[in-house]
């Protein structure tokens, strides 16, 4: 591997990482695992009708780990399952009263952190920054499918 090509390996890895632990902060500072925040971040998605099956895929989980996750958040009275909204491995995970007063203290912080940014990069940059990080991506895990063991 070149020089150039391995500095700019070891700046994404370093840049993803201190993404990822600018989401890990936040978590911590609201007392929720990495997990549970990416679950409850879903829920703040109020257009999408969010199953357990749906979370395994957007955040590429498995369905044990949700599963704890979820019960987790129900013990604690922020969600609950949609008895009326499917079939028994399909239904709803829905934010409870106590849920959305949660939600909107903590998440929602992290929205408008969101926005700000998005706000004062520009759309252009934003744009060009997801579909830079969707190639490589993409690209990345395509030669990683190629490693044998």
């Amino acid at each position: 591997m070149d020089k150039n090509t391995e500095a700019f390996i070891s700046n994404l890895i370093i840049q993803e990482r201190k993404l990822a632990d600018s989401y890990h902060q936040v978590a911590t500072c609201f007392g929720l695992s990495d997990g549970e925040f990416w679950v409850l971040y879903c829920l703040t998605y109020s257009r999408v009708e969010w199953t357990q099956s749906l979370i395994c895929k957007t955040l590429e989980m498995s369905k044990q780990t949700v599963h704890s996750i979820i019960q987790k958040l129900i013990s604690r009275g922020y969600v609950f399952l949609d008895a009326e909204s499917a079939s028994r491995n399909q239904k709803q995970i829905k934010t409870t009263k106590e849920g959305e007063t949660y939600l909107s203290q903590t998440l929602q912080q992290v929205r408008q952190a969101e926005s700000k940014t998005y706000h004062t990069l520009g759309k252009p940059l934003m744009d060009q920054y997801l579909e830079l990080d969707k190639t490589i991506n993409t690209t990345l895990s395509k030669f990683l499918g190629e490693i044998k063991s």
